[in-house]
């Protein structure tokens, strides 16, 4: 008995590369997934960067807010007659722009004191303006609806405001700047 061998040949037996096609489109899918997923870890790294500068910069400006404080206290600042002077201003004009809200204001010397907070990669400066006179708490209280006390000692009538202005900048670029007025006792 003879036997006829026929070969196998391979052919398109039903199979038409459908399984590829969606092989390779699914991974597509998961590669842009994948590529969404880190813009927005890289996204979210870039603003915990910019809200960390900026908490560096609001805590160097508090710092060179509170050291100008401390500077009146100690030593009342003498007001130049224009302009600004081992960072005391005269009084702003009434309706001019503020004299700190120029860029050059803050290189340039004697305009502000520049002090070391402590706080790596930050810079710090403030500038004292003088306010004029305001009257005292005391006397605005016994003047008002309080009772005068006469067994008090007697009240000062005016005191001196200033207005102080601190700016921190750190070496990525945040900025912050803080203001008061200043009421010295």
């Amino acid at each position: 008995m003879s036997r006829r061998h026929t070969p196998v040949v391979a052919g398109r037996s039903g199979e038409s590369g459908a399984a590829l096609v969606v092989v390779l489109f699914l991974l597509l899918i998961i590669t842009l997934l994948g590529l969404a997923s880190m813009r927005g870890a890289i996204l979210q790294e870039r603003m915990a960067g910019a809200t960390y500068g900026r908490s560096l910069a609001f805590q160097a400006a508090e710092t060179a807010l509170r050291t100008a404080e401390a500077s009146i206290v100690d030593t009342r600042p003498t007001v130049p007659a224009t302009g600004c002077l081992n960072s005391v201003c005269v009084q702003p004009t009434p309706g001019a722009a503020p004299v700190w809200t120029t860029a050059s204001f803050w290189g340039t010397s004697g305009n502000s004191t520049s002090i070391s907070t402590g706080i790596v990669d930050t810079l710090a400066a403030y500038t004292i303006e003088d306010y004029g006179l305001a009257q005292s708490q005391e006397c605005a209280d016994a003047s008002g609806t309080k009772p005068l006390d006469m067994s008090a000692p007697p009240c000062v009538a005016e005191i001196h405001v200033y207005r102080i202005t601190s700016r921190a900048q750190t070496t990525s670029g945040a900025e912050v700047m803080l203001q008061s007025l200043f009421r010295a006792p």
